[in-house]
């Protein structure tokens, strides 16, 4: 009932430090070049947020990483090693599978899941999504048939629309939406690790994925731009 179209299925991770614990057996520990290391567990959860209001409804699923294993609400077996996008793949999955609901889910994460081979992953399972992406990924643009940047597509589109007024750190400004066909070409990356422990990049060609790449931007009172989002969905139904 708190869903009009959509459930918005949003997921992200979280590190929760746990640096003072020494009681607890299971803690990872993670180098990290740009902070001291980070000792605690990784949580993973999916949430459902109405299309209407934007407010949480509840979890959808909890995942709880230790240095030994996941605990899981939705799996005894998701594999530890596995990486954050390959389980979020086969969690969302489950999700469509299992959630019963007469509204589409949708699948939102942040840049972390600009990812040919995940983006490919969710299409193949006729997962829908809305991506956060990042400025240096490129795409094909079918209006002029060149391969560009994401962060040079979205300077070529106007403003578009004017969404709405908000307040944004104390100060109002208006969302402005554009967006265009674009085609998910590029080769996938992944990481490979060999019997010796070291890692190696692998590409792999995959099909072609039809999307929209969506830019919103938030303007202030004197017209600067003081906020942006890129975004990509393979939502393409625009009624």
């Amino acid at each position: 009932k708190q869903c009009s179209e959509y459930v918005l299925a949003m997921s992200d991770w979280s590190h929760l430090d746990y640096k003072k614990h020494s009681s607890k057996k299971e803690l990872t520990h993670e180098n990290r070049k740009d902070t001291c290391m980070k000792i605690g567990y990784d949580l993973q959860t999916t949430l459902a947020v109405s299309d209407k209001t934007g407010e949480p409804i509840a979890p959808i699923v909890h995942n709880l990483k230790s240095s030994k294993k996941v605990y899981s609400t939705y799996s005894d077996t998701v594999i530890h090693k596995q990486t954050h996008l390959k389980e979020l793949a086969l969690r969302a999955k489950w999700i469509d599978k299992n959630l019963k609901s007469d509204k589409q889910i949708v699948h939102i994460v942040d840049r972390e899941a600009d990812s040919v081979a995940f983006m490919r992953e969710l299409s193949s399972n006729k997962n829908l999504f809305l991506l956060r992406v990042k400025d240096n990924s490129k795409l094909y643009y079918p209006e002029e048939e060149i391969d560009i940047n994401q962060k040079t597509l979205a300077e070529k589109l106007p403003l578009g629309i004017k969404v709405k007024e908000i307040k944004y750190r104390n100060k109002k400004t208006s969302i402005y939406v554009n967006e265009c066909d674009v085609e998910v070409r590029r080769d996938a990356t992944t990481m490979i690790l060999s019997g010796e422990g070291k890692r190696k990049l692998q590409k792999t060609k995959g099909d072609t994925l039809k999307a929209r790449f969506i830019v919103e931007r938030l303007v202030d009172e004197n017209n600067k731009v003081v906020a942006k989002w890129l975004l990509i969905t393979n939502i393409i139904d625009k009624k």
